[in-house]
């Protein structure tokens, strides 16, 4: 099931599988709104690929499901490979890699390459969209690697064809320099609104797009919500007059 077209909401499914299944139900009726629903560790190292997918299959939601596994893009080649080759066994549209620290090596066997070289290959093989993290939210994220590595991760795998990046909505003037970067041939997908900037999630989502975001990851600001759904339209509705303006 491909991802919605910009602007959108990406539901962060951040919870047990039990909460999960109560929380995707309250978010019946919206694929106006939603591209996709992010779902993680919380979930799969419980319960696995299969336990995981199956019962949150049975809320039968319609909506594309997007893996959000990020660090095993830094493992090397081959094991990318089978990681990504397990996963596109579940139906998952998009698959979240960080392959931030691992370097980029142009070349056709694991041998050769590089992990993002990777990472986009089996994403590609087992038909998920890859999603490539160019900056986490969290103060200091980028601290470790040299100045300006970030913004050549983001050309590089432009070259491989990404069309889809996350940049953080904790720092738009971040998501702006790469915006400036992707220009038109590359889709920012933006985390960080509400609880992990101001506080307020329609005003930090309104921000973010204003700076070149074209979807929202949003957990605790939805989740918390006593009314998800009510939120999500609220959000939407803000950030699709800022895209239109942009």
């Amino acid at each position: 099931m491909p991802l919605k077209k910009a602007p959108g909401i990406v539901p962060a499914v951040d919870m047990n599988l039990g909460q999960a299944v109560v929380y995707v139900n309250r978010l019946r009726g919206l694929q106006e709104e939603v591209t996709g629903l992010k779902v993680g560790s919380d979930i799969y190292d419980e319960f696995g690929y299969l336990v995981g997918n199956t019962v949150l299959g049975q809320a039968d939601l319609d909506l594309p499901l997007i893996l959000d596994m990020q660090k095993r893009g830094t493992d090397v080649p081959f094991m990318i490979g089978r990681q990504n080759k397990m996963a596109g066994e579940y139906g998952f549209a998009a698959y979240i890699g960080s392959p931030l620290g691992s370097g980029s090596q142009a070349g056709e066997t694991d041998k050769e390459m590089g992990s993002l070289q990777a990472f986009v290959k089996y994403c590609r093989e087992s038909a998920m969209e890859p999603i490539i993290v160019l900056e986490m939210t969290q103060p200091g994220s980028t601290h470790f690697a040299r100045e300006g590595a970030c913004e050549d991760l983001a050309r590089l795998s432009m070259e491989l064809g990404v069309r889809y990046f996350v940049a953080p909505a904790t720092r738009p003037e971040r998501i702006q320099v790469y915006r400036e970067i992707l220009g038109d041939r590359g889709e920012i997908v933006s985390p960080g609104s509400g609880p992990q900037k101001t506080g307020d999630v329609v005003a930090d989502a309104v921000s973010a797009i204003e700076h070149g975001a074209d979807h929202l990851v949003i957990g605790r600001g939805l989740y918390g919500s006593d009314d998800p759904v009510g939120t999500t339209k609220r959000i939407f509705e803000a950030v699709a007059r800022a895209h239109e303006k942009r």
